[in-house]
């Protein structure tokens, strides 16, 4: 007789996002003790983030340091220099509108307009905050939710921290933080 090996349990949420597109619409719920939804919660303030962990390097792996790169939202930026990774210059495949060819009109080098300075791309911020309304909290589809296009793939984490301040008599807590890993992926390139 042979054993089917088992499925493998889900851990927690999936959640893979495209570099150079926007975070898919997520929808955190706050729940009690009971696994209840708490739909009344309001008012309450929170910020997330986005990094990724390294390693910094050291002659003992055993001391090496764990530092979290901060992700910014937004980045618009195609080429990143990582401070890391002193060798090496994140450069993808530009999206199908930059590119030659593909409906975009570029000026031959040394043709640009005087008197005209690019403006260099927005770089996105650190962390979005926001208030809990209704015992939820929406977060994605919007073009401040961009996944910069200059990431690698890899595993990233989204973090959740609630950053309401009560007084220290008070009944209420703050949540405790939510970390989920998300991996990224490279956008398909489609000739």
């Amino acid at each position: 007789m042979i054993e089917e090996p088992l499925p493998p349990t889900i851990v927690g949420p999936d959640l893979t996002l495209t570099a150079g597109e926007e975070l898919p619409e997520v929808i955190m719920r706050f729940v009690d003790a009971e696994d209840n939804a708490v739909s009344q919660e309001s008012g309450r303030t929170y910020k997330i983030t986005m990094y990724r962990e390294r390693k910094l390097p050291a002659e003992d792996m055993a001391e090496a340091e764990i530092i979290r790169q901060p992700i910014q939202f937004g980045d618009q930026r195609q080429i990143f220099a990582d401070p890391f990774e002193q060798d090496t210059v994140s450069s993808p495949v530009p999206p199908p509108a930059a590119r030659p060819g593909k409906g975009s009109i570029s000026p031959e080098p040394g043709e640009e307009e005087e008197g005209e300075e690019e403006e260099p791309p927005y770089e996105g911020e650190e962390m979005i905050e926001g208030i809990i309304e209704k015992g939820q909290v929406v977060i994605g589809k919007s073009p401040q939710w961009l996944i910069p296009v200059h990431l690698q793939p890899a595993i990233y984490w989204l973090r959740f921290e609630e950053t309401t301040q009560f007084p220290t008599n008070s009944i209420w807590q703050a949540v405790e933080p939510l970390e989920v890993p998300v991996r990224v992926i490279l956008r398909p390139v489609t000739e």
